[in-house]
């Protein structure tokens, strides 16, 4: 499945998103053959995003002013072939929705994910304070 273009990488990974999560169909765009997925959380206060852009899923949050606030690519996951790529990104995907994978805030903005709040506490820096948010929560 190497070598493939951006269009039927595009093409691919969205026929595989919609298979698992179909609503996703009313907030995709494309330009220049990347796909964009921008998915809003229920309260307005973050936007879910996926994007296609140089050939790799790329999921990430942005703030409510637009801003993107954290981002992780697949391949920091271990998958780099689009087959596993898109495994890893529903796989994620699903624990972030379902609350498996928590939101760690701070000063209003996502910054990274986790599933054990206790030990991000433990491993704070000084005066630095941490909220905790499911995706249904924001």
């Amino acid at each position: 499945m190497q070598d493939l273009s951006q269009k039927d990488f595009s093409d691919f990974i969205k026929n595989g998103l919609l298979k698992d999560f179909p609503y996703f169909s009313d907030y995709i765009k494309t330009k220049d053959d990347i796909l964009t997925i921008e998915y809003p959380s229920q309260q307005k206060t973050a936007t879910f995003w996926i994007t296609t852009q140089d050939l790799e899923i790329t999921i990430g949050f942005d703030n409510s002013e637009g801003n993107c606030s954290w981002h992780t690519h697949m391949s920091l996951f271990g998958a780099y072939e689009p087959v596993d790529e898109l495994k890893t990104s529903i796989e994620l995907i699903k624990n972030i929705f379902n609350g498996i994978e928590i939101l760690v805030f701070e000063s209003d903005s996502i910054i990274y994910l986790t599933k054990n709040p206790d030990e991000e506490i433990a491993n704070a820096e000084n005066n630095q304070i941490l909220e905790f948010k499911k995706w249904t929560e924001i």
